[in-house]
């Protein structure tokens, strides 16, 4: 049976990654030391209210049930998700150390 793709979940989650990118974009640039716009505030609270949640809504529609048992899943999670996360960690480390660059932007007293 041909199945006809939904659009608007598309274009919702084409919406999000638009804010994602917009805000992480302006907060690049703010931290830069440029002035900050009177409207960003605004923009920045609106935007991280609403985006990953907006992600997790529409991810979660269209989420079939597992039929794994709790361990499995966690497992699963652990292969797909913390291992890939703990490698790249590890790399960027020391791709970081090697180049001699050691900002660390909180303050220790």
């Amino acid at each position: 049976m041909d199945k006809e793709r939904l659009m608007w979940p598309d274009i919702a989650k084409g919406f999000a990654i638009f804010f994602v990118v917009l805000l992480h974009t302006g907060d690049g640039i703010i931290n830069a030391g440029l002035k900050e716009p009177s409207w960003w505030r605004w923009v920045y609270n609106a935007g991280y209210t609403f985006m990953v949640p907006l992600f997790f809504f529409i991810s979660g529609m269209f989420c079939e049930q597992s039929r794994k048992s709790l361990n499995q899943r966690f497992i699963t999670i652990g292969k797909n998700i913390f291992y890939p996360y703990v490698l790249w960690s590890i790399i960027q480390f020391f791709l970081i150390y090697m180049s001699g660059v050691h900002y660390c932007p909180v303050k220790f007293s």
